[in-house]
């Protein structure tokens, strides 16, 4: 290891391959390891290796044996207001342990500049170009208050920062789960129509949610709606397009059938029958992944007698959600009216 410091008294710690590594090679490194952009980088020098700071005026008189390089490294981030979703180096984020774990991400709380706030890592590979362009267009409508707010975004290792919440619905439903919470008739009612609120309010903006499921909802300590608009849908590469919550999925969207804001309202009824249920949709039917797909396009749906003792205005609005004519399923401001009158 290698410690040089520029004029500016700022110091980086570097790794050095003795007679392997290049000038290229090294900046190359250096991008992926700090996250800086190659205009951060003062000079790439070749010079004697030294376990020592290196002071900007000694760097010139080295001789070409090793490589040695100096980094114009800010001592805290800063928000660049030149653009419009923040990149923030990873360094800045200290993650722990992952408080969710789902089929194709992690949920990490995280201290950044002081404040807790969530990491969502993905798994898979990600489309990084359609993530800044999701983040760009969800910024730009109009903030809602149960729409979960960017912090900003980590390219280096394809994370999302997010503001901090108790956790997901998903985690929350679920009885094995130590932060489990028993929810009132009346509290789920208010979650449903808090979530239906928000999908209204991004219809009405032109962005399609695509993945609307208990991973993507969250709930704050005082258990107000938090929905995550950034699907993991709009992230991953084409090959993983299909690898979602299979049963959250609309018959025409697992058809490959070109699909829009009803397959949204689709998702919001099994999310209905779930919440109401408190049993994973189809898990009684022996059915999961993709064995769900054929038998879903076939019009079965989740069992109604394990929802039996749910209000019948609830029971009926599920129904009507996914129902496997498009034409036939309510927008979300019918449903949020139908939701308010409760």
């Amino acid at each position: 290891m290698t410690s040089i410091s520029s004029n500016s008294d700022k110091q980086v710690t570097v790794d050095v391959k003795i007679g392997k590594d290049t000038p290229e090679t090294l900046q190359q490194k250096l991008v992926a390891a700090w996250g800086v952009k190659d205009e951060d980088i003062i000079s790439i020098f070749m010079g004697p290796k030294k376990d020592i700071p290196v002071t900007a005026e000694e760097i010139a008189d080295l001789t070409k044996r090793d490589v040695l390089y100096v980094l114009l490294e800010a001592e805290e981030w800063k928000p660049d207001p030149a653009v419009t979703v923040q990149n923030i180096p990873l360094k800045h984020l200290k993650l722990e342990s992952p408080i969710e774990v789902s089929t194709l991400t992690r949920i990490y709380k995280c201290e950044f500049q002081e404040k807790s706030v969530l990491v969502k890592k993905f798994k898979d590979a990600v489309d990084l170009e359609a993530l800044i362009n999701t983040q760009e267009a969800i910024l730009k409508m109009e903030q809602h208050s149960a729409l979960l707010k960017i912090v900003g975004v980590c390219n280096e290792k394809s994370l999302i920062v997010l503001e901090n919440a108790k956790g997901t619905l998903s985690t929350l439903m679920n009885k094995n789960s130590k932060s489990h919470v028993t929810l009132s008739e009346r509290r789920k009612i208010r979650i449903c129509r808090s979530i239906s609120r928000v999908m209204q309010h991004a219809h009405n903006s032109n962005l399609v949610h695509g993945d609307l499921n208990p991973e993507n909802v969250f709930l704050t300590r005082d258990l107000k709606v938090k929905v995550d608009a950034f699907s993991s849908c709009n992230y991953l590469s084409k090959q993983n397009y299909i690898r979602r919550r299979v049963d959250y999925l609309a018959p025409e969207v697992l058809q490959g059938k070109p699909s829009d804001a009803s397959a949204d309202v689709y998702s919001f009824g099994i999310l209905l029958w779930e919440l109401f249920s408190e049993f994973y949709p189809y898990l009684e039917q022996n059915l999961c992944g993709i064995s769900l797909i054929f038998p879903v396009c076939s019009g079965v749906r989740p069992n109604l007698e394990l929802v039996a003792n749910c209000p019948a205005v609830i029971k009926d609005l599920m129904v009507r959600c996914w129902d496997t004519t498009v034409e036939n399923r309510p927008s979300f401001k019918s449903i949020t009216e139908e939701l308010s009158a409760l």
